[in-house]
């Protein structure tokens, strides 16, 4: 802080005064006063704890236990099971009065991939694994004469990898048997919790 006579930088105006309170005496002529001011610290950032929790058999990236997010960002995580089967995953955070259940992305080596979006309180993420039997038909996956056929017990998300990992289609299937034209070569194909590798000829 400084105070000056308008117009001649020279001639100071005394200060008195500590701890950012000051006071000078107002003298005959104009005077000009300037300050500089220090930007505010930002504050610190929130995290908010999410506690992961697996059942056995159930291996996960990054592994089980409680994280800290900041605030407002998202988590992701990879699971993984002996059987391929795309696990239940919830979280206790209420939408429209009822648990959030985490979407599954499957990837091309059978794990699947889960994104809690947003986390903005303390979660707790539950994860089970079941094979229902509800279900007694099968769904099926073979190549012939440069197509893919699928049979599907019931409605399904497909989606066909390269061996490279790459995504090379998706597509929502319904129940029945379905035909898609495919380029030859070495495809992995993942529907229903299950993947098959195939060779379209």
């Amino acid at each position: 802080l400084s105070v000056f006579k308008t117009g001649d930088t020279g001639t100071s105006v005394a200060l008195s005064g500590r701890d950012d309170v000051y006071t000078f005496v107002m003298p005959a002529y104009g005077v000009t006063v300037t300050a500089h001011f220090l930007p505010l610290p930002s504050p610190p950032s929130v995290l908010r704890p999410v506690t992961l929790t697996l059942p056995a058999g159930i291996a996960s990236q990054p592994a089980a236990g409680t994280y800290r997010i900041p605030s407002g960002s998202d988590l992701v995580f990879t699971l993984t099971l002996p059987s391929g089967q795309a696990p239940t995953v919830k979280t206790d955070r209420l939408i429209q009065g009822e648990p959030e259940v985490l979407t599954a992305l499957p990837n091309a080596d059978g794990s699947y991939t889960y994104t809690v979006r947003q986390v903005r309180q303390m979660l707790e993420i539950t994860v089970t694994s079941s094979v229902g039997n509800a279900d007694v038909a099968t769904s099926e996956v073979w190549s012939h004469g440069g197509k893919l056929y699928v049979r599907a017990s019931k409605s399904y998300t497909l989606y066909i990898y390269t061996l490279a990992g790459q995504l090379y289609k998706q597509q929502a299937m319904e129940a029945g048997e379905t035909a898609i034209d495919l380029p030859q070569g070495f495809y992995i194909v993942v529907m229903d919790g299950k993947r098959w590798k195939v060779m379209n000829d």
